[in-house]
């Protein structure tokens, strides 16, 4: 699945666990469960060969149209071979 094809619907399915997790949902969109419930939108990226990832926001305050234009932001970055994190 891209980025531009993620629905809210696998969000909701999601369970709270008694320490965090990711779940992997599109090729680089990985979201983030704590323990709490909270949804966080990161972005997994590579640069240099190490593995990063960057937070693009949470769920539901951040829809989808503003995660694929942050996701769109964070991936110019990259291509310029700046680390979007940082």
């Amino acid at each position: 699945m891209r980025v531009a094809d993620f629905t809210d619907m696998p969000l909701k399915a999601l369970k709270s666990k008694d320490e965090r997790y990711d779940r992997l949902v599109a090729e680089v969109l990985v979201l983030r469960i704590a323990h709490t419930g909270k949804i966080a939108y990161r972005h997994s990226y590579k640069l240099n060969g190490s593995r990063y990832t960057v937070a693009l926001g949470a769920w539901p305050s951040v829809s989808r149209k503003e995660l694929r234009a942050l996701h769109k932001q964070s991936t110019a970055k990259l291509t310029m071979g700046l680390n979007p994190g940082g």
